[in-house]
């Protein structure tokens, strides 16, 4: 879950048995030391349920996390420039290569190429204008 107001990342465990929820893990989706106020949006995972992404608006960053397919556990491995203002909205594309992000405020789509087993994203370079995007869907 997308913990707006503190940006953090909450790893939740459901029980299958009564669909209960319990905390594994949380984690900042800001880098260390960064003071800069942050309310992450969206939230994307990989179809191997190895990567998550999510957007921070104020840091105008996809911060990406690794998961620990044993526990659920996730670390933050970087964060990557939007190239944007108030990343609202990101999706990943149905094969998993693009990500592509909808920033509100500048008024532009970016997409992202994405390497699937390291999860690193590489701009495209080919921004769409728009007027203020808030969703996108495949």
């Amino acid at each position: 879950a997308v913990l707006e107001l503190s940006s953090g990342l909450a790893v939740m465990h459901r029980d299958p048995t009564d669909g209960s929820l319990a905390l594994v893990d949380i984690v900042s989706s800001l880098p260390p030391h960064c003071t800069t106020r942050n309310h992450p949006s969206e939230f994307a995972l990989s179809s191997d349920c190895r990567h998550l992404y999510m957007a921070n608006r104020g840091h105008d960053s996809i911060a990406r996390f690794l998961l620990d397919p044993q526990t659920g556990a996730a670390t933050l491995v970087s964060t990557t420039p939007c190239l944007g203002h108030i990343p609202r909205h990101l999706a990943l594309s149905p094969d998993g290569s693009y990500l592509l992000v909808a920033n509100q405020e500048s008024h532009q789509i970016i997409s992202f190429r994405r390497d699937p087993e390291s999860g690193d994203l590489t701009p495209m370079g080919h921004p769409f204008d728009i007027g203020p995007p808030c969703f996108i869907r495949f």
